[in-house]
C-alpha cells in the first residue's frame, strides 16, 4: 500500500490540532507540507522513468532557461502556499472554542487542491517535452551551435585593446597611491564649492530627504537604479536630482560583428530647451548668465558645464575643473542602457550624432585633466575607453596619445602587442600612416629590457626609422619646428632612397599630415627619446639604414587630426592646417563636426567641415 492510501485512511489523526503543542510550527505549517513533499517526490520519480524519447535534446542547450521557468513555477506554487498558510492560520486566531472538525476539514481541501494542481502542472510540463522531443532536428540543432561558436571566434582581436577594468577609471585610487590620503582630501575641499547651484538647490524642502541617500554610501547609486555608477562617484556637493535629461538608445547592430552594438545619446524636452538657451547667452559673451539661466533648467547641462571647467583651468583651479567635468561624465553615466559597457570594447557611439560627440569631448578634456594630475594609468585607461567608441575613424585621435599614456603608465607589453595586431596594419587605414606605434614599440621594448636595446628592440626600431625617417631627425634635433625644409645632415648616410622617381626626387620631405604626425611624436614623447643612451642608440640604427623605405604619404589632411590638434594645444603644428580651418567658426562643444553631421539643434545640423 503506498504512503498516500495510508495518508487517506489516518488523515484524521495527521491533521495537526489548533493548540500550541499541536507540532503545527511558528509559520503555520504542518505535516500536510510532509505530505506535500512525499508525494512531489513520488512525482520526480515518475518524471525519471519517463521513456527516452520524451526527453527535449535542447535541455542541455537552454538548462539555465528552463531553471528560469521553474523559478517562475516554483514562485507560483509559494504563491499559492502562502494563501493556503493564510487560511490555515487565521482559525488559530479564534478563541479555544472554534469547531475543530471545520479546521481539520479546511486544511485537508488545501492539501488536495495543492495536490492537483501540481499533478496537472506537471502532466502539462511533460505533455510539452514529450512534444519537443518528437520535432527536435538533431542536424538543425548542431548548425545552430556550430553558428553560435562561430560568432564568438569571429569578434575581432583588436577589441582587446579597449577593454578595460572599470576600477581602472576610478582616479581617486590612483591619486591616494601616489599622493596619500590627505592630499586627495585637500583636492576634494577644493572642488566642493564648485557648483554654483548647489546652495538654490539644498534650500529646497523637496530635495532635503534626496540629500540623504544622494549617491549612497559609495557615491555610485543613484535614485531609481540598481546599475552602479563607473565613471565617477557623487559627491555630497553635487546637486541631488531625480531626472535623467541625457538618456541612450540602442541602434542596429555593427557590420562589424554581430557583438559589437552601436548605441546613441539622446536628449530630453527640457535638455533641448536648455542647449538652445545656452547657444543663445553664449552668443552675448556673458558667462555667469549663461550658468543661471541654462542650470536653473537644467542642473547637469553639459555644455555649460565645459564652459565652467574651461574657466577654472583657466584661473588655475584644477580641482574645481575636473570636478565640473565629472559631473559631466556622470550625467552620461546615469543614462546608458543596462546592455551598454564602457569597458568591454564591444559598443560603439558613431561620431555622427551630436549628442554622441559631446561625451567624446568631455572625455578628451578629462583625459588632460588626468595628466595634469599625474595619474597616468587613469589617463590611459580613460584613453582606451575614448578609443573604443569609434576605432575605425578615430575622430579624437586618442590612437596618438595612447602609446604617451601607455609608457607612462609603464604598460609596455600592451604596446609590443598593440603594434603587431593585424587590424593596426593594414593598407589604406588611418593607421597605416601613424608612425607612433611603430616608434613606441621598439622604445617599449628597450624600457622592458631594462634600459639596454637588444637586437629585437633594434629591429623594431629598424623598421620604424625606414618608413617614417623624418621622425627621426625630428627626435635627434634635425629639424626644428621653425624650419620649413628638413635637413639631415649625414643622418642617413649610409642608405639609399628605395624605388626613387625623377617625379619624387625628394622622398625624404614629409607632406603636411605627416610633418604633424612627426612633430606631434617628437614633442609628446621627449621624455622617453631625450637620455643620451636613447639617442646614441637612435642615431645607430639610423647609420645602419642602408635602404630607406619612406611610406607613400596621403594628400591632404584627416578631421581627426586637426580636432586632435586643435584641442591639445599643439602649436607648433598649427602651420600645417590649412588657413580657412584655423580662420573659421569652431562651436567650443563641438569642434569640427563631421561631412556626415547629426543633430535635433537646427543651428547645428547644417554645419560640418571637409578637410
Amino acid at each position: 500500500m503506498s504512503s498516500r492510501a495510508l495518508k487517506k485512511i489516518y488523515r484524521d489523526e495527521l491533521t495537526p490540532s489548533p493548540n500550541p503543542d499541536s507540532g503545527m510550527d511558528r509559520d503555520g505549517k504542518g505535516e500536510e507540507e510532509e505530505e506535500e513533499v512525499e508525494d512531489e517526490e513520488e512525482e520526480e520519480m515518475e518524471e525519471k522513468t519517463a521513456k527516452p524519447g520524451q526527453t527535449n535534446p535542447y535541455a542541455l542547450l537552454n538548462a539555465d532557461n528552463e531553471d528560469d521557468n521553474e523559478d517562475d513555477n516554483e514562485a507560483d506554487d509559494s504563491t499559492s502556499e502562502v494563501e493556503d498558510n493564510e487560511q490555515q492560520k487565521s482559525p488559530m486566531m479564534f478563541p479555544d472554542d472554534t469547531n475543530k472538525e471545520g479546521i481539520r476539514s479546511s486544511a485537508a481541501a488545501g492539501a488536495k487542491k495543492k495536490t492537483k494542481k501540481k499533478k496537472s502542472k506537471n502532466k502539462n510540463n511533460l505533455a510539452k517535452k514529450a512534444e519537443l522531443g518528437k520535432e527536435v532536428d538533431i542536424d538543425g540543432l548542431i548548425s545552430d551551435i556550430e553558428q553560435r561558436t562561430d560568432k564568438m571566434e569571429t569578434l575581432p582581436t583588436y577589441i582587446k585593446f579597449f577593454r578595460l577594468d572599470p576600477r581602472e577609471l576610478d582616479y581617486e585610487q590612483e591619486f591616494r597611491k601616489l599622493f596619500g590620503k590627505q592630499a586627495l582630501k585637500e583636492s576634494q575641499s577644493q572642488a566642493s564649492g564648485s557648483n554654483p547651484m548647489r546652495d538654490m538647490t539644498r534650500s529646497s524642502a523637496s530635495t532635503a530627504k534626496l540629500l540623504k541617500s544622494w549617491g549612497g554610501r559609495d557615491g555610485r547609486t543613484f535614485p531609481g537604479s540598481t546599475r552602479k555608477l563607473v565613471l565617477g562617484k557623487i559627491k555630497e556637493h553635487h546637486v541631488p536630482t531625480l531626472k535623467r535629461d541625457i538618456l541612450m538608445e540602442e541602434l542596429k547592430k555593427s557590420e562589424t560583428s554581430d557583438l559589437v552594438s552601436l548605441f546613441k545619446f539622446t536628449h530630453s524636452r527640457d535638455y533641448q530647451e536648455a542647449q538652445m538657451i545656452f547657444e543663445y547667452t553664449r552668443s552675448l559673451g556673458d558667462i555667469q548668465t549663461t550658468v543661471q539661466q541654462v542650470l536653473s533648467k537644467v542642473s547637469y547641462h553639459v555644455p555649460t558645464l565645459l564652459v565652467l571647467a574651461d574657466n577654472r583651468t583657466q584661473t588655475g583651479n584644477l580641482s574645481e575643473a575636473a570636478d565640473f567635468l565629472e559631473q559631466a561624465l556622470l550625467t552620461f553615466d546615469r543614462g546608458v542602457k543596462s546592455n551598454f559597457s564602457f569597458s568591454s570594447g564591444q559598443c560603439r557611439l558613431p561620431f555622427k550624432y551630436f549628442e554622441n560627440r559631446t561625451f567624446y569631448l568631455v572625455v578628451f578634456e578629462y583625459i588632460k585633466t588626468l595628466m595634469k594630475r599625474g595619474t597616468w594609468a587613469t589617463a590611459f585607461a580613460y584613453t582606451k575607453l575614448l578609443w573604443g567608441l569609434d576605432p575605425e575613424e578615430d575622430p579624437y585621435g586618442a590612437g596618438l596619445m595612447i602609446d604617451f599614456f601607455a609608457m607612462s603608465a609603464g604598460n609596455y607589453s600592451y604596446l609590443i602587442e598593440l603594434a603587431d595586431e593585424p587590424f593596426f596594419n593594414r593598407p589604406g587605414t588611418i593607421y597605416s600612416s601613424r608612425p607612433n606605434i611603430l616608434f613606441s614599440k621598439a622604445i617599449a621594448h628597450y624600457c622592458q629590457t631594462k634600459g639596454r636595446h637588444t637586437e629585437t628592440s633594434s629591429k623594431y626600431l629598424h623598421e620604424a626609422v625606414s618608413k617614417y625617417p623624418w621622425v627621426a631627425a625630428d627626435i635627434l634635433g634635425y629639424h626644428t619646428p621653425e624650419e620649413e625644409a628638413y635637413n639631415y645632415d649625414g643622418l642617413f648616410e649610409n642608405s639609399v632612397i628605395s624605388n626613387a622617381t625623377s617625379e619624387n626626387v625628394d622622398r625624404l620631405a614629409p607632406g603636411p599630415e605627416q610633418a604633424i604626425y612627426s612633430s606631434l611624436y617628437a614633442t609628446q614623447m621627449k621624455g622617453f627619446w631625450d637620455s643620451p643612451e636613447t639617442r646614441r642608440w637612435l642615431q645607430e640604427v639610423c647609420k645602419s639604414v642602408t635602404a630607406l623605405q619612406p611610406i607613400k604619404q596621403p594628400y591632404g589632411i584627416s578631421l581627426s587630426i586637426v580636432r586632435y590638434v586643435m584641442l591639445s594645444q599643439q602649436t607648433q603644428t598649427f602651420k600645417y592646417i590649412p588657413p580657412e580651418i584655423l580662420e573659421g567658426e569652431m562651436w567650443a562643444d563641438d569642434p569640427f563636426p563631421p561631412a556626415d553631421n547629426l543633430s535635433p539643434y537646427p543651428e547645428r545640423s547644417n554645419q560640418h567641415f571637409n578637410v
